[in-house]
């Protein structure tokens, strides 16, 4: 009847229009989840998601979940568990998320130039278009191969995503690794229009440094040429390509 009507901006509210409907648990195996950005002549983002579990599909509380999906690149497996919506059918990026991963076993060798295998876990939190991530990194046997020093590399990050297009916004990246220690900041974004691949731009500082530390990155020799104490400060940029990274970086 009119009374019990619900007006327009209730039906949008609802995730399943004025049905009502509830679903208590949803599987998928071997799904691929589309991510189609809203710019023209741009390939979607493909994420492999092996599992996905979802609760209360429909509510208009958050959707409890667990999956276990496959990176691009780097690739490597993620287990995620956390919340999910409800959809924001009119505004998909305002649709809630929350929740914890762990990123295992990255190969870092898909990026020419370099080689590690990677780990990550920390937290996210915010809706699809604004996900602030908080995490940490360990890879053990960081290696760039212009030098061809293997040395553990530890990274805590906080990082505002934009997942309805990948573009990442790194608000602040800590890193340690031998006997030194970086602080950034910086964006990975999508290339210019015409090129495939991302675009890392990042202004490095480096106060407690030694520059023997810096000769093992890119010397070959198997003991640094030079010792002391180092202060940088540097911009990184590294644009997207094929060949090694060390040939595209620009400090």
């Amino acid at each position: 009847q009119d009374g019990d009507q619900q007006t327009p901006a209730e039906v949008r509210s609802d995730p399943l229009n004025d049905k009502g409907v509830v679903i208590d648990r949803v599987d998928t195996n071997d799904a691929r989840l589309f991510i189609i950005p809203f710019e023209k002549n741009k390939e979607p983002k493909i994420w492999a998601i092996h599992h996905l579990r979802m609760h209360d599909l429909g509510s208009l509380s958050p959707w409890p979940f667990e999956a276990t999906l496959t990176n691009g690149v780097p690739p490597g497996e993620i287990d995620v568990t956390g919340k999910f919506g409800p959809w924001h059918r009119d505004e998909p990026g305002d649709t809630p998320l929350e929740g914890g991963f762990n990123f295992a076993k990255a190969d870092l060798g898909v990026f020419p130039g370099i080689s590690g295998t990677l780990s990550s876990q920390g937290y996210f939190g915010g809706t699809l278009a604004e996900l602030e991530a908080y995490g940490e990194s360990d890879t053990p046997d960081f290696t760039i191969q212009v030098g061809g020093h293997p040395f553990p590399l530890h990274v805590k990050y906080q990082a505002l995503i934009d997942g309805t297009n990948g573009d990442t916004r790194l608000q602040q990246i800590d890193g340690w690794f031998l006997s030194s220690y970086l602080h950034a900041t910086g964006a990975v974004l999508d290339a210019p229009k015409g090129k495939q691949g991302r675009t890392v731009t990042l202004d490095v500082n480096m106060t407690k440094s030694r520059i023997e530390d810096i000769m093992t990155m890119a010397v070959k020799t198997p003991k640094p040429p030079m010792v002391g104490a180092l202060t940088l400060s540097t911009k990184f940029v590294l644009p997207p390509g094929k060949n090694d990274v060390v040939a595209r970086l620009r400090l």
